[in-house]
């Protein structure tokens, strides 16, 4: 019986030692996989930059260009320049009156105002040619005269024209013939000078003209 007795506390100390060394074990046993990347995650604070190329386009900054004086080598370079020159006023001429049938044929303010917009930028631009042809450096004394007759058509040309709204607008029809009666001497001066310069271009011109 002591022998059993024995036995069993032998086998008792036995399992209570293994415990032991199971539980001692299992404490030093280095970090779990869970803890490892745990602790990996937090270790790694050095995360790939994701780069990002921001392309900014700068616009294009047109330069002013340098007004550049004109010079005509012979006096037909000459005549040529003024022949588109009449051929642009009378091309301008026909906008003008189209834009004015169009103004009185709109019902809408917004129309009007668009209609009156387009006729005042045509005025700038023929009175831009007029100066700009004040300006010009002339190849000999021959073509003076058809420098001033095609200066003249412009000029007369713009005063008739811009005449021609207030005319059309008139609220009565006295009011309007008078200022017919005002602007008809622009009017005649105006076609005056332009058949004047196609004149002075046929007979400068060395070469054939063929006009529109």
């Amino acid at each position: 019986m002591k022998k059993y007795c024995l036995s069993f506390a032998m086998l008792t100390l036995l399992l209570s030692a293994c415990s032991q060394d199971s539980t001692l074990s299992k404490v030093s046993t280095p970090q779990t996989v869970e803890n490892f990347i745990t602790s990996n995650t937090l270790t790694t604070t050095d995360t790939p930059t994701k780069e990002t190329t921001t392309t900014t386009e700068t616009p294009e900054v047109s330069t002013p260009q340098e007004e550049v004086a004109l010079t005509f080598a012979t006096q037909q370079d000459f005549v040529d320049y003024m022949y588109k020159k009449i051929v642009a006023l009378e091309d301008t001429i026909a906008l003008l009156d189209s834009n004015l049938s169009q103004l009185f044929a709109v019902s809408t303010s917004e129309d009007t105002s668009g209609y009156q917009s387009i006729r005042q930028n045509l005025f700038d631009q023929a009175t831009n040619e007029m100066d700009n042809m004040a300006t010009l450096t002339l190849p000999n004394t021959e073509v003076k005269t058809l420098h001033d007759y095609v200066q003249k058509a412009y000029q007369y040309t713009i005063k008739s024209k811009q005449a021609e709204y207030d005319i059309f607008n008139s609220e009565s029809l006295d009011a309007r013939q008078q200022l017919l009666e005002a602007n008809s001497e622009n009017e005649r001066l105006s076609a005056h000078y332009i058949q004047l310069s196609w004149d002075e271009i046929d007979r400068l011109s060395t070469t054939t003209i063929y006009r529109k």
